[in-house]
């Protein structure tokens, strides 16, 4: 099974490389056409963009990220533009096949997609702003902080980053801070110095983490012991209740339903979580993907809080998440539970947001 899942991931790779390559080289010949003269160096940028994409994930994943930070800079923003390239430029080549005269606005185009993309990593780079949301409850007055896919660890994603995200949320005196799943993007030995404001992160009842998938990509549930150690409760297919105001709220949690393709002793089970012999009167899943909605066949929380999908983080792409996910930014109701899909704390791969923002959720209840 491990030799056959190997394969499949290599299928996947080569194929992926594959449609990337083919992209650059059209683009690379559309654009060269349209700057006269400098057809070699529009080559020779669409080559190392091509390159510098895998490279910058190899390196990214390997002991020497900090020897080759610019490298992984240059590839992850690439990445990002490229997409904007692709997406918005392949209508373009082919209506210019049938309209001509669109082959004189060829630098045109590529400039004001230039600019699309410095806005993106404008806005990718900004500190996550603090959103406020109305929640009804039967337990009144509570502060719920979330927050979620911080991928701590790559590009601007470091010590000082974290450091202020954590205070952000200690500054709003949460009742409970979930962190509901991809806090990590590296090794443990890379990424633990990063994360100390984990042990001053505060929240007067409860701070509780579930694991997301990339966690499993860097290090497996060695996270969840180390949160542990952190002074955080992490729920693996658990619950905790607690009792506020004379009511039961019961809070549970999942590791990432991804969790059985990295090793197949470990799953994710919504109902398994949710199952308790009291009777509670407020049910909250945190579940890293909105997806593990489908997973439930017994239980049936008030809601689910989740993250995973990054709200898109670079339009169009959120089009492509619904292909996977039920819900991408906010909120919607499936089979009858509000499941909520966070945008994301921080970002993977390109550090570009294009018609979403970095936040922190904090939930006031009524």
């Amino acid at each position: 099974m491990g030799k056959l899942k190997s394969q499949l991931f290599l299928f996947i790779f080569i194929f992926l490389i594959l449609v990337s390559l083919s992209f650059h080289i059209l683009f690379a010949h559309f654009f060269s056409d349209g700057f006269q003269n400098h057809s070699s160096l529009w080559i020779s940028l669409f080559s190392f963009g091509f390159l510098s994409i895998p490279a910058a994930f190899f390196i990214s994943h390997s002991q020497n990220f900090k020897k080759l930070y610019f490298l992984v800079w240059v590839g992850y923003i690439w990445l990002g533009f490229f997409f904007l390239f692709a997406f918005f430029t392949t209508p373009y080549v082919l209506l210019s096949y049938f309209f001509p005269e669109l082959h004189n606005f060829k630098q045109q185009w590529f400039l004001c997609l230039i600019l699309v993309a410095l806005y993106s990593v404008f806005w990718g780079l900004r500190k996550p702003q603090i959103v406020f949301e109305k929640l009804k409850m039967p337990v009144k007055g509570l502060k719920i902080v979330q927050i979620t896919d911080l991928h701590v660890g790559l590009l601007q994603h470091n010590k000082k980053w974290f450091d202020q995200v954590i205070e952000q949320c200690n500054q709003q005196d949460p009742d409970f801070l979930f962190l509901t799943g991809d806090l990590v993007e590296g090794s443990p030995s890379q990424v633990k110095p990063m994360l100390e404001s984990l042990k001053i992160a505060k929240a007067k009842v409860a701070k509780i983490y579930i694991s997301g998938n990339h966690e499993m990509i860097h290090g497996g549930l060695a996270w969840e012991k180390f949160l542990k150690e952190s002074g955080w409760t992490v729920l693996h297919n658990q619950n905790q209740i607690f009792e506020l105001q004379n009511l039961k709220l019961l809070v549970a949690g999942v590791p990432d339903k991804m969790i059985r393709r990295f090793d197949s002793k470990y799953f994710s089970d919504p109902d398994l979580a949710l199952k308790s012999q009291q009777v509670v009167d407020f049910k909250i899943l945190l579940a890293h993907e909105p997806s593990s909605v489908f997973d439930l066949h017994k239980e049936k929380p008030d809601m689910i809080l989740s993250g995973h999908t990054h709200g898109g983080q670079i339009f169009p792409f959120g089009f492509i998440v619904r292909l996977v996910q039920p819900v991408v930014s906010g909120w919607k109701t499936i089979n009858g539970i509000p499941v909520f899909a966070h945008p994301g704390t921080g970002l993977w791969g390109p550090p570009m947001r294009l018609g979403t923002r970095n936040l922190i959720y904090v939930f006031e209840t009524i």
